[in-house]
């Protein structure tokens, strides 16, 4: 009579890998590494979009600063050449000017605009080393009140010199300076930083 052999069975062979999925999902629910990855990945874009709009804002800034300082460069050159304010130079001071203005930064850097005593004018293009001449030196020796600042300034009709305008201040010889320069935001939109930027400012030099 032969010898029987017992064959043993699992009762349920698909639970042992069950039961290690199980426990493998609660233990990286429970992996603090995993939840990092999770906050990390969420917070990143935020941080950069930050990031982004505080350098674009700081570049846009840095950009006014300089066409301010190269305003102030030229403000400088025209009170020290107050006496070219005439018929014989004032078209030169204009182009010097404008010149200045456009390459204070690096060469050709921005536009500029001046206009020297509502008569001589000049004006260059960002890139460009041409200076665009125009005006007239007819009224070299006039004097103003001018009113209003930035794009409502306006030289008015001329006046005796010396003589009182409104608000207390003086008739006088004017030199109007304008400089701007394109700015593309990185991230921000570009509405909420408008290109060009701009600066601008009137002086009297007599």
């Amino acid at each position: 009579m032969g010898a029987s052999v017992a064959i043993s069975r699992p009762q349920n062979p698909g639970k042992a890998p069950r039961a290690r999925v199980s426990n493998r999902a609660r233990g990286f629910l429970r992996d603090r590494r995993a939840a990092s990855i999770v906050e990390f990945a969420l917070i990143t874009p935020v941080f950069l979009l930050v990031l982004g709009a505080a350098v674009d804002f700081g570049l846009a800034v840095r950009t006014k600063f300089k066409l301010s300082s190269a305003l102030a460069t030229a403000s400088n050159v025209a009170l020290t050449n107050a006496s070219s304010v005439s018929t014989a130079s004032e078209a030169t001071l204009a182009s010097t000017l404008a010149t200045l203005i456009g390459s204070a930064n690096a060469a050709n850097w921005a536009s500029s605009s001046v206009n020297v005593n509502n008569g001589s004018t000049a004006s260059t293009t960002a890139g460009s080393a041409t200076v665009t001449a125009g005006g007239s030196t007819s009224g070299a020796s006039s004097c103003y009140c001018p009113t209003g600042s930035g794009t409502t300034f306006a030289f008015g009709t001329s006046v005796s010199c010396g003589s009182a305008c409104s608000g207390g201040a003086v008739a006088g010889k004017f030199v109007k300076l304008s400089a701007s320069r394109a700015y593309t935001p990185m991230i921000l939109p570009s509405r909420l930083i408008h290109s060009p930027i701009t600066a601008s400012s009137v002086i009297q030099v007599q």
